[in-house]
């Protein structure tokens, strides 16, 4: 129990960190950090590895967030169209086709 209830705390965290990159605001946030570092070091207070380190570390961490966003959402539409298609009179036969190898 305690397991479920850990990963849907990660779920939601990583559900809130994607929605909040993708407005507006994350993204000028995210923008204004890259340029916070890049005249920093321009200005050489910031050595280059570090910087280049943080960007690297960011990126996959916002890949991964939008990777998993895009996968549950991807989930819920194949969810609801398996539910169209056991409503409707469409063949039974294309529901989890996704799955299939």
């Amino acid at each position: 129990m305690a397991r479920r209830r850990g990963r849907n705390f990660i779920e939601r965290f990583i559900g809130r960190f994607s929605n909040s990159l993708s407005s507006s605001a994350g993204f000028l946030i995210v923008n204004a950090i890259m340029a916070v570092g890049l005249v920093l070091t321009w200005l050489d207070l910031l050595h280059d590895d570090v910087y280049t380190l943080a960007l690297s570390i960011a990126a996959i961490t916002i890949t991964n967030a939008v990777l998993v966003a895009q996968r549950r959402d991807t989930e819920a539409v194949h969810a609801k169209l398996d539910e169209l298609v056991r409503s409707s009179e469409a063949r039974n036969q294309v529901i989890g086709i996704e799955k299939d190898e």
